[in-house]
């Protein structure tokens, strides 16, 4: 499947900060999640698109992560059968 794009499919939607914490726990590190108010990334966000060519946070990402956007684009494929998972991960 190289180059493709393809719907991130589970049986459970987790907070931003609940995926970390279980990536950092599998990879066994510590990671400190701090919470930040969104006027405060939007802020960071224009910073960086008006300094950076490539910017660190862009204001649609904030705009996404504010209002929850949790379903997938509708033009992205479902995951092909054979590579869905069975179990649920935890």
């Amino acid at each position: 499947m190289p180059r493709a794009t393809v719907a991130v499919v589970g049986a459970e939607q987790l907070l931003l900060s609940k995926a970390v914490r279980r990536v950092a726990s599998v990879l066994g590190r510590r990671v400190v999640v701090v919470p930040w108010p969104v006027w405060a990334q939007y802020a960071l966000a224009q910073v960086t698109e008006w300094t950076m060519k490539v910017p660190l946070v862009a204001k649609a990402q904030v705009r996404m992560l504010a209002e929850g956007v949790t379903d997938a684009a509708p033009p992205a494929a479902s995951v092909p059968d054979d590579l869905r998972a069975c179990e649920p991960a935890s």
